[in-house]
């Protein structure tokens, strides 16, 4: 990260001129350059909480230290006829890749960006990132269907 007294900038352009105006000029490239990179950290992490409205359970796909994100919960359970939902709370393209083929998957989604899929059969269904393959995470569907209104 690069930190500087703004005050000393300007100490520094009223005093060296052109090389003053130089610096002023690269330190606002660089400002530019770096805040929206940290503003869409900001924006995405914010994601965290966010729940899908109509979904039983929202998962959130976050970034990771130790891997490039996680899915949060790892283990969705809901009832058959419930559907889940992935939010994309990191700052890479991930996808929701069910290990049974028979089972639509998503496409890559990107931040910001949010896939659903209804279990209407009891099961448990593992998925995976396709593109960071540590990412795993399943859902598990059990119990009776719900009762409209109840």
């Amino acid at each position: 990260m690069v930190s500087f007294r703004f005050r000393d900038l300007i100490r520094t352009l009223g005093t060296t001129g052109v090389a003053g105006r130089a610096a002023l000029g690269l330190a606002v490239a660089v400002g530019l350059a770096v805040l929206p990179a940290a503003c869409a950290q900001l924006q995405y992490a914010s994601l965290r909480d966010y729940r899908v409205p109509g979904a039983a359970v929202t998962v959130h796909i976050v970034d990771s230290p130790e891997t490039v994100g996680v899915f949060e919960p790892a283990v969705a359970r809901v009832r058959p006829g419930q559907t889940v939902a992935w939010v994309n709370a990191s700052g890479d393209y991930h996808t929701v890749t069910f290990t049974d083929p028979s089972i639509p998957s998503s496409p890559g989604f990107g931040p910001g960006e949010s896939f659903e899929r209804r279990f209407d059969r009891s099961g448990t269904y593992r998925y995976v990132c396709a593109y960071h393959r540590g990412m795993v995470g399943e859902v598990v569907v059990a119990g009776a269907v719900p009762t409209p209104g109840a």
